[in-house]
């Protein structure tokens, strides 16, 4: 009888363990998805922050009236299509005298 306990109680030991190794397994591979799920949020978040930030400065920039980098590009291919006039115009006046 007192056999029969001690088997009993390897086999209990024996299934008891193998669940606990199995949600183990289970707990840790939750963990590998909630910890994804927070570096995506985290991500997202950055990337947002990102974005606010730069629609704020454009805000403030044209608030202050200063030209964007794109509007600054054409203010200064407009310069150079001027300056290419006035050395054509130069040009011309010299061979005129």
């Amino acid at each position: 009888m007192v056999k029969d306990l001690q088997d009993k109680a390897k086999k209990t030991g024996a299934i008891t363990e193998e669940k606990i190794k199995e949600v183990v397994k289970e707990i840790v591979a939750k963990s590998k998805d909630v910890r994804e799920k927070q570096q995506k949020i985290v991500e997202d978040l950055k990337e947002k922050v990102a974005r606010s930030d730069e629609e704020k400065i454009k805000e403030i920039l044209k608030k202050l009236e200063i030209p964007t980098k794109e509007e600054l590009n054409e203010i200064n291919a407009k310069f150079d299509e001027l300056i290419k006039k006035l050395e054509k115009e130069g040009d011309k006046s010299e061979h005129i005298q």
